[in-house]
């Protein structure tokens, strides 16, 4: 909303609200994590590679970051001023290993709330 890419009023509704990162014990901000892999017997394994390098190069992140407003995951990469604004991205230190001990009572609680209603 706040490039101005949905018009001009959801521009105004946004530029109206102050953007914060939230923020755990330990300061940081939570992250959603993905992963990609080659797969061992992958008919094209070299291309596969490519493919996966230049999605962490300093050219790919700032496109997908551009495209969607997200944070590089590249240190050192360029970061959409839109994104920048925000402020510096701490990640949340807690190990997902410890996270996922809580999954279920996460969901449970989630269903609870009707946090997806």
């Amino acid at each position: 909303m706040r490039s101005g890419k949905g018009g001009e009023e959801q521009k105004a509704w946004c530029e109206a609200i102050k953007m914060i990162l939230p923020t755990f014990e330990d300061g940081g901000t939570h992250v959603n994590i993905s992963g990609a892999a080659v797969a061992r017997h992958a008919p094209n394994r070299e291309e596969a590679v490519k493919l996966l390098e230049f999605l962490v190069s300093n050219e790919a992140q700032k496109i997908y970051g551009e495209a969607n407003y997200k944070y590089p995951v590249k240190p050192g990469a360029a970061i959409d001023p839109i994104i920048a604004s925000f402020g510096e991205l701490k990640i949340n230190s807690v190990p997902l290993t410890e996270i996922v001990q809580n999954r279920k009572e996460a969901t449970e609680l989630v269903d609870r709330v009707g946090l997806d209603n």
